[in-house]
């Protein structure tokens, strides 16, 4: 068997070689994560190469070293993954995960992976920008007043050039009631 996997036969603990050193355990919040020195030191930048850097790797017992950081630890799964392949499938998270993506971001902002902030930011601003053009299902009406010979060119403003659509005319001998109304997409909903 491999020396990572064997026993002291004299011993009910793990001989020093079976230890492997270069495993870290990470105690997010009293969650534990287990992963590789080499994982952490991923990118020097982050604040797991510095940690690692300013503490000893292993205690005097030989024993692979517990970082404690208080931190929530519900989207660690995906910092340490992200950390293993510099890479995080953002699209599967979708559109109804903002929410998610907001709170990953101020992770890795926390934990200093740039990397990692700068794909999160870029799809947080590409999901809000198709959330504010997406067409709410609202309508802006407008009730138009105009005399009855007048009745093409306002329907020329509102309908060609400001593009509402006709919904409804009202004559009242020379005065014409004209009901033009448009879609609003989300971004406008929110200004108003």
């Amino acid at each position: 068997p491999p020396s990572c996997c064997h026993r002291d036969i004299n011993s009910n603990e793990p001989s020093k070689s079976s230890i492997p050193l270069d495993r870290v355990t990470i105690n997010l919040g009293g969650t534990l994560f287990m992963t590789t020195r080499e994982t952490l030191m991923n990118d020097e930048r982050t604040y797991f190469a510095a940690m690692l850097r300013m503490k000893s790797f292993t205690n005097s017992n030989s024993q692979p070293e517990e970082f404690f950081i208080d931190r929530d630890p519900t989207h660690f799964r995906h910092i340490l993954n992200y950390l293993r392949g510099n890479r995080i499938n953002l699209d599967t998270l979708g559109l109804e995960s903002l929410s998610f993506m907001d709170e990953l971001l101020l992770e890795a902002q926390y934990f200093n992976i740039n990397g990692l902030c700068e794909d999160l930011s870029r799809r947080i601003a590409e999901i809000t920008r198709k959330q504010k053009e997406e067409a709410s299902g609202d309508k802006d009406f407008r009730l138009v007043k105009c005399e009855l010979r007048e009745v093409q060119l306002v329907f020329h403003e509102w309908v060609i050039e400001k593009n509402f659509e006709f919904e409804t005319i009202q004559i009242c001998g020379d005065v014409c009631f004209i009901v033009l109304a448009r879609r609003v997409s989300r971004g406008e909903l929110a200004l108003v």
